[in-house]
């Protein structure tokens, strides 16, 4: 399957960029699920966060991101900035796909997070922020689910479902994300 035929089949099972508009001052945060492949046998990009006790998020395998600011005028704003600030990849209006639906985090529901999906035709090169320690490239249809026990960020120890990727355990709000990433893929 070509680039651009795999771009519009996904395009089809996403939402279109203008449904979503940043109000001000929202609590909204974008995070960027850059996809790579050929035809559909896509890899996703993840980013593992450095330790940081005011970090809610500290250590956690994450997709690049983060929250609306004043003057990002749309949700894919966000994303790009974002994935620029902390990655060094420069994504452009053109490799968005579409919009996911948004999800919440549980230690922090207020916060709406909208994956914003792009898919790009070579693998960037990555310059990780001080915000990030390390990055893979995951191949979506060999990620498997499993019962691990994960450290919260108030030291408490529990047992959840999550994604196992080599040494990486892809949990929380990252796993819900590529939970629904996997079905669209399906059904495409």
């Amino acid at each position: 399957m070509s680039f651009k035929e795999a771009h519009l089949r996904l395009r089809s099972k996403l939402k279109s960029v203008e449904e979503f508009k940043v109000k001000p001052y929202s609590r909204r945060a974008a995070v960027a699920v850059i996809l790579h492949g050929p035809g559909l046998d896509f890899e996703a990009l993840y980013v593992r966060r450095v330790c940081n006790p005011l970090d809610p998020w500290s250590g956690q395998v994450a997709f690049p991101g983060g929250r609306c600011r004043e003057g990002d005028r749309s949700i894919i704003e966000t994303a790009i900035r974002e994935v620029h600030e902390e990655t060094g990849i420069e994504l452009s209006k053109l490799d968005i796909v579409g919009l996911m639906e948004s999800f919440y985090p549980t230690n922090e529901p207020e916060l709406e997070v909208v994956p914003v999906v792009a898919l790009v035709k070579t693998k960037p090169n990555v310059r990780l922020s001080s915000e990030l320690q390390e990055y893979f490239w995951a191949p979506i249809n060999k990620l498997s689910i499993d019962s691990v026990e994960v450290k919260l960020s108030s030291g408490e120890l529990r047992r959840v479902e999550a994604y196992i990727y080599e040494e990486f355990i892809i949990w929380g709000l990252t796993a819900r994300i590529t939970k629904s990433l996997i079905e669209i893929l399906q059904a495409l």
